[in-house]
């Protein structure tokens, strides 16, 4: 959103039966979102396109954390997992 409130841009998830239920990440840019379709997302914070994305084994209802460059989640199989932030496509 802007600061007026106007929405400035949406990311539809790869799974249409998926959802964030999490709070998000915002780091160096990028905007980091964990989902129930096992997908670590990092999306491009000024213009919300996909950077890379991540599956996991299993749901992930927590939130990411990033720190040093390093991108943390817990997915529900009890794997804690950490992703370079590096750019992809």
């Amino acid at each position: 959103m802007t600061q007026m409130g106007v929405q400035k841009w949406r990311f539809a998830l790869s799974n249409p039966a998926g959802y964030v239920n999490s709070t998000l990440a915002i780091a160096n840019g990028m905007v980091y979102a964990c989902s129930f379709d096992k997908m670590v997302y990092a999306l491009d914070v000024q213009t919300g396109v996909k950077k890379w994305e991540f599956a996991t084994a299993n749901i992930i209802n927590s939130s990411p954390a990033v720190a040093d460059g390093i991108v943390y989640v817990k997915s529900n199989d009890a794997c804690c997992i950490a992703r370079p932030e590096v750019q992809q496509q």
